[in-house]
């Protein structure tokens, strides 16, 4: 395994558990989730 796959396989692992945890508090908990989640990442 290469280090973009351990990185890609963390990223989904993460976006799972953040989007599964999310659902549970609704819509709104989900987009606030996914905006404080990518706001952590830095591209390029």
């Amino acid at each position: 395994m290469t280090v973009d796959w351990v990185v890609l396989a963390a990223a989904i692992v993460g976006l799972a558990v953040l989007i599964s945890s999310a659902m549970q508090d609704g819509a709104m908990g989900l987009a606030n989730a996914m905006l404080a989640y990518m706001s952590n990442w830095s591209f390029g």
